[in-house]
């Protein structure tokens, strides 16, 4: 990771991680010590119509999981707040 900001967890106990230098989400499973996308490529603005994996992001600071499940990103430098729903 480079920059971590902030970190959630989901209803399942594994850690969601606004991995913000490397333009990107991530999950970390504390049961199997893996981590594995959420979202983000690479840093930009392009993507976010297809699915989380392939979007780009723009050093997002937050995360939080919504008590329905939804994923929302806050993508600093692209203005702009992104909800995920899996």
């Amino acid at each position: 990771m480079n920059g971590p900001k902030h970190l959630c967890a989901d209803s399942d106990g594994n850690i969601l991680i606004a991995d913000t230098d490397n333009h990107r989400v991530l999950r970390y499973d504390p049961k199997t010590e893996t981590s594995s996308l959420v979202a983000g490529t690479k840093k930009g603005s392009a993507g976010f119509d297809g699915p989380s994996e392939n979007m780009e992001l723009f050093q997002p600071h937050g995360v939080q999981i919504s008590q329905k499940g939804e994923l929302f990103i806050t993508d600093s430098f692209n203005n702009r707040i992104l909800k995920i729903v899996k």
